[in-house]
């Protein structure tokens, strides 16, 4: 049953390069809109990270600040040459050492009501 969903599902020969195209641009849409809003968002993301248990974790590779612009750049920077499907496997590779940290750090905590 599962091979015969993965036949329907499997794109013709034709429109591959569409599918992957498209694939490409709405995944780095996330990291672009996600890296914009570290810019936009920068204080509110600050006092976030503030109430986060990690803090003291945090502040020790680095001033929260300046992490959080430059895993904003990282964010923008390697979702727009995903987009344009230039060093693919660098920008995925990026995208996955920053958001791993991030992810571990904001949003893997204790107390549920901070996620």
């Amino acid at each position: 049953m599962l091979s015969r969903i993965e036949q329907i599902l499997e794109p013709s020969e034709g429109s591959k390069d569409v599918v992957s195209l498209l694939f490409r641009v709405t995944t780095s849409l996330i990291f672009i809109v996600g890296g914009m809003g570290h810019f936009r968002e920068h204080q509110m993301m600050l006092d976030r990270m503030e109430k986060s248990p990690w803090l003291e974790t945090v502040t020790i590779i680095g001033d929260p600040s300046i992490l959080l612009l430059l895993s904003g750049l990282a964010f923008v920077v390697a979702g727009i040459t995903l987009a344009l499907g230039w060093m693919t496997r660098s920008s995925a590779l990026v995208l996955f050492l920053t958001l791993v940290p991030i992810t571990i750090a904001i949003h893997v905590v204790p107390d549920k009501s901070h996620v």
